[in-house]
């Protein structure tokens, strides 16, 4: 894909409300020259063969702001926890909430289908081709910015109201398919330079590939836009789109700055 922005602006056209779609549309578009500055980082990081250390400190930030199954499941255990505490018809609608939000792990964790592997274990192959170890793992080669990122989002999901809650879960699954999108060709161009041949290429790209090809993301997206208008059911309110867009920003805000910090870091260790 060309842009991260031209990865999701298919999927905003298709969102209701026009409200939330309009907040959408703003926040990437505010953010064009942030964006620009992530695509930048991950064609500086596959444009040479990175050193062992320039290769760690990439992936394991970049891991930290992915693979967030732990809140995910903490934010349906708060629905769940209000569903208890509810009657029906607002209990059922709960219920359904986390239900729904839990629904974008299902993949994640290879449920129904035991014969492939997690996406967890897929980030394993793809980080270990790069890394050639296990050392990309250590939280030392965290840069401050992602591992801030990675307690932020937890902090929205099983600390803060449950809608900053959902529209964080919601949003991550936008912003992830305009990444993944753009990264994919920058990952195999990096690959093919650690001189991995094209059917080892295709295999260990999977974790982004099944991301992409399936619109694993997209349907993600949907899935917790889905559990948000159900919780909003239950406790007759709307979204707050004030709220939202100030949340999208400092997202895609929190994310340019990791990918910034990570440039001038390959820059430096190359």
């Amino acid at each position: 894909m060309s842009s991260i922005q031209a990865a999701v602006t298919p999927i905003i056209a298709t969102v209701t409300p026009d409200g939330l779609k309009e907040v959408l549309v703003r926040s990437f578009e505010y953010a064009s020259p942030t964006l620009a500055k992530i695509e930048d980082t991950f064609n500086a990081f596959s444009s040479r063969r990175p050193s062992v250390e320039a290769a760690c400190g990439f992936i394991k930030s970049w891991h930290s702001t992915h693979l967030k199954m732990l809140p995910i499941y903490g934010l349906s255990c708060r629905l769940q926890q209000l569903a208890m505490a509810e009657a029906s018809p607002k209990r059922d609608l709960y219920f359904v909430a986390a239900a729904l939000n839990a629904e974008t792990s299902y993949e994640d964790l290879s449920v129904g289908t035991p014969h492939l592997r997690t996406h967890a274990q897929l980030f394993d192959d793809l980080a270990e081709a790069i890394c050639g170890n296990d050392a990309w793992r250590l939280d030392s080669h965290c840069i401050p910015e992602a591992a801030e990122f990675k307690s932020w989002i937890y902090h929205n999901m099983v600390h803060a109201p449950i809608e900053t809650g959902l529209l964080t879960n919601m949003f991550s699954e936008i912003y992830n398919h305009g990444e993944y999108s753009f990264a994919m060709l920058p990952f195999e161009t990096l690959l093919r330079r650690i001189e991995y041949d094209d059917r080892e290429v295709k295999r260990l790209s999977v974790y982004i590939r099944c991301h992409v090809d399936s619109s694993v993301e997209e349907a993600h997206f949907n899935c917790v836009l889905n559990a948000l208008n159900t919780y909003n059911r239950a406790t007759g309110s709307s979204i707050d789109l004030c709220n939202a867009e100030s949340l999208f920003t400092e997202y895609l805000e929190r994310s340019g700055a990791i990918m910034e910090a990570l440039r001038h870091r390959i820059d430096a260790l190359q």
